[in-house]
């Protein structure tokens, strides 16, 4: 009896002094309810265009489309935003890239339920085009 005393002093002391860590977590957000944006920019002047290609996991094949860039009166060019709600897959496989060999530089972000998980910026030349290409795991 004295023994089973003495151990729940003993853990109700390790308790109270054990910090609490769980409560200093972040809410680990479902899969299903993972939200994508995707921001494509340019430095190209007056027209630029991207082709895009994703796999879609829902029919699961790659899809491709080709996105022409919007500007605005004073000739700036317009981010290309993609918003994927619910995405509910946890890879993103895909890259853009310009169909020419212009020099403008080309960004791809990529932000998962509002956080950054990937930028980069490619820059065309003579002999390849501007290409980006990510391949990313959502923990």
């Amino acid at each position: 009896m004295r023994s089973i005393f003495l151990f729940a002093i003993v853990s109700l002391f390790l308790f109270a002094c054990t910090p609490a860590t769980m409560q200093n977590e972040e809410e680990e957000i479902p899969l299903a309810e993972t939200d994508i944006r995707f921001e494509f920019m340019t430095t190209e002047a007056d027209y630029d265009e991207i082709n895009l290609v994703y796999y879609d996991h829902k029919i699961d094949a790659f899809r491709d489309s080709v996105m022409v860039f919007d500007y605005d009166n004073a000739n700036n060019p317009l981010p290309i935003i993609l918003e994927w709600e619910n995405h509910g897959f946890q890879y993103l496989r895909g890259e853009v890239y310009r169909n020419n060999f212009s020099p403008a530089e080309l960004t791809a972000r990529i932000l998962v339920n509002d956080t950054e998980v990937f930028i980069e910026t490619k820059t065309g030349n003579a002999n390849q085009f501007a290409r980006i290409v990510w391949d990313y795991t959502i923990d």
